[in-house]
C-alpha cells in the first residue's frame, strides 16, 4: 500500500497510475480524510540537495508557478479581460519532499502537487472514444453534436485569449502536447445542460512571452532553467507560434464526424454537402473564422517577430452563438444523449475509484491468509480507515 503524507497532515492513498509524462508522473489518489479523489503529480526533476539552503533554492515547479501567475491575473485583470471566464485546472496544494535514493543514498528534492480531477479525462481521449465508437454500444449513423464542439472552441479560445492578452511580459503560451493540455469535465449539479466543460491544464511547458524570447537567444535546446526545450518552441531568432494551430489540428477528426454519419469502417468519401444540418454549416463558418485568425498570426510571425498574439474575442462570441443555436436543435437527439450519458458514466466512475491494499508475498502464497486480508483490508497496523477498499496481490 502506498501512502503519502502531505505537509498539512492530509494523507493520500494511491489508486492507480494515469500516465507518465515528460516532466511528471501523474497518479490518481484518494484523500482518506475527505474521500476526495484527486490527481497527484510527482516531478521527474529531482535535484540533489545537501542542506535546507539547497532545498530553498530549488526552482519552484513550473506548472505551479504559471498557475500562480494566471490566478493573479484573474484576480487583477486588465480592462479588456473583465468579461472573460477562463477555465484551468485547480491546484489544491503543493510541496517539496526530501528523500534519499540510489546506491549512495543521495538526498533528492521531489516536487509533489495535488490537483482537482477532471472526470472525463483529456480532450484527446474524449475524441478517441467517439472516433472508436466506444461511447455507446451502437453509434451507427450518428453525427457528433455540433453544440459540444462549439462549446469546446468557445471555452478553450476564451481561456487562451485571457492568457494571450495579459500584461506584455506576462503573456503565456502553453507549449505542451495538446492531447493532455485540454481537459474535459462533466458537472454533477442539477439543471445542467448535459454538455461537458473544457479546461486547460498541464502547464509544465508553459512560458511567458519574455521568457520565450530569452529562450530563443540562448543555446539551442536549452532554456533558461537548463532543462530541455519545450516541444514546438521557436528556434533562435524566430518568433514563436501560439497554440491555435495545434488546437485546430486536434479538432479535425470531430469536425469530420459532424457532417459524416458514424460507421464502423470509416470511408474517405466526401460527405453530401447539401444534406448538412444548419448547425453544421454554422460550425463550418466558425472554423473558417478561426483558421483566418491563425493564418493572420502566421503572416505576422513571418513579418514581425514581436507582433502581438491573435485576438480571439470575436471567435469566442461566434462560438457561443453557434453553441446556443446548435443546442436548441440537438437537445434530446440520440447522439446528444450518447455524449451526455457517457459523461455521466465517467462522473459516476470517478466517485467509485477505490484505493488499493497491496498484500504481502506471504499472503499471495497462502489462500487462507489472503481471504483474511481481504476481510480486514481496511485495517493498516494501528490505524483504521473506513472502506471499502480493493485488495490487490503483490507480484
Amino acid at each position: 500500500m502506498a501512502i503519502c503524507t502531505h505537509v498539512s497532515g492530509e494523507t493520500y492513498i494511491f489508486n492507480r497510475l494515469l500516465y507518465s509524462g515528460s516532466q511528471s508522473t501523474v497518479q490518481l489518489v484518494t484523500n482518506i480524510q475527505t474521500y476526495e479523489v484527486v490527481v497527484r503529480k510527482v516531478s521527474k526533476y529531482k535535484p540533489v540537495v545537501r542542506n535546507a539552503h539547497d532545498v530553498a533554492n530549488v526552482p519552484e515547479d513550473n506548472e505551479v508557478r504559471i498557475l500562480d501567475h494566471l490566478n493573479a491575473l484573474r484576480l487583477n485583470p486588465v480592462y479588456l479581460l473583465t468579461g472573460l471566464t477562463p477555465r484551468w485546472s485547480t491546484c489544491i496544494s503543493h510541496e517539496k519532499v526530501v528523500q534519499s535514493s540510489g546506491p549512495e543514498s543521495q538526498t533528492e528534492c521531489l516536487q509533489v502537487s495535488y490537483w482537482k480531477l477532471c472526470n472525463a479525462g483529456s480532450l484527446s481521449s474524449f475524441i478517441d472514444c467517439w472516433c472508436s465508437g466506444s461511447m455507446a454500444d451502437n453509434m451507427e449513423g450518428m453525427l457528433f453534436p455540433v453544440s459540444v464542439l462549439a462549446r469546446c472552441i468557445a471555452q478553450v479560445c476564451e481561456t487562451l485569449h485571457f492568457m494571450y492578452q495579459g500584461r506584455p511580459r506576462g503573456r503565456l503560451s502553453l507549449r505542451s502536447a495538446p492531447g493532455t493540455t485540454y481537459l474535459v469535465h462533466y458537472d454533477s449539479y442539477p439543471g445542467t445542460d448535459g454538455l461537458p466543460d473544457f479546461y486547460l491544464g498541464d502547464f509544465g511547458w508553459a512560458r511567458t512571452a519574455s521568457e520565450e524570447q530569452a529562450d530563443s537567444q540562448t543555446t539551442p535546446g536549452i532554456n533558461w532553467q537548463g532543462r530541455a526545450r519545450a516541444p514546438g518552441a521557436a528556434s533562435a531568432g524566430e518568433r514563436r507560434r501560439w497554440d491555435v494551430t495545434r488546437f485546430l489540428s486536434m479538432l479535425e477528426p470531430l469536425m469530420r464526424w459532424t457532417v459524416m454519419p458514424w460507421k464502423r469502417r470509416w470511408s474517405a468519401e466526401p460527405p453530401n454537402v447539401p444534406l448538412q444540418s444548419k448547425q453544421a454549416m454554422a460550425l463550418q463558418g466558425l472554423i473558417t473564422m478561426l483558421k483566418y485568425v491563425d493564418d493572420q498570426d502566421e503572416t505576422m510571425a513571418a513579418r514581425n517577430p514581436t507582433s502581438r498574439p491573435p485576438y480571439l474575442v470575436e471567435v469566442v462570441r461566434e462560438a457561443k452563438r453557434v453553441e446556443e443555436f446548435a443546442l436548441q436543435a440537438e437537445m434530446g437527439t440520440e447522439s446528444f444523449e450518447v455524449v451526455s450519458k457517457w459523461g455521466q458514466l465517467q462522473l459516476a466512475r470517478s466517485h467509485q475509484e477505490k484505493p488499493h491494499v497491496f498484500a504481502s508475498e506471504e499472503w499471495a502464497t497462502q489462500p487462507q491468509l489472503l481471504d483474511m486480508g481481504a476481510a480486514q483490508a481496511e485495517r493498516y497496523g494501528k490505524a483504521y480507515i473506513e472502506g471499502p477498499w480493493t485488495l490487490v496481490n503483490s507480484e
